[in-house]
Formats: structure tokens, sequence, C-alpha cells
């Protein structure tokens, strides 16, 4: 009995860890995001700071 009531205490700071993890990844990801949306801003102010992206969606429809 006890060996099962250690193991959920023991996968919870993994679990955590894990979490956390993921966490730091995407807000990375956002900034690094965020910082190319400015860059294009900077470059092409003519379509709201998109630049490219709006032309080629605009050309798939």
């Amino acid at each position: 009995m006890e060996t099962k009531n250690a193991l959920p205490l023991l996968l919870w700071p993994l679990f955590l860890c894990k979490f956390m993890l993921m966490l730091t990844f995407y807000r990375i990801l956002a900034q690094v995001y965020i910082y190319f949306l400015c860059m294009n801003e900077k470059t092409n102010t003519k379509n709201g700071g998109f630049g490219i992206r709006v032309r080629d969606l605009r050309k798939r429809k």
C-alpha cells in the first residue's frame, strides 16, 4: 500500500517540471514570434506589420 501511495507523490514534481518547461518553451516562442512581427512592421508598414504573409493569404484566396 505504501508504494502505491508514494508513486503519485514522486510523479507530481516530474509533471510540474514538465509543465513549467512547456510554459517557458511557449513563452520563448511567443517572444520570438512578436520579435519577428516587429521586424516586419519596420520593413513593411503598408499591411499593418504582417508584410509578405498578408499578401500570401490574399493570393491563396
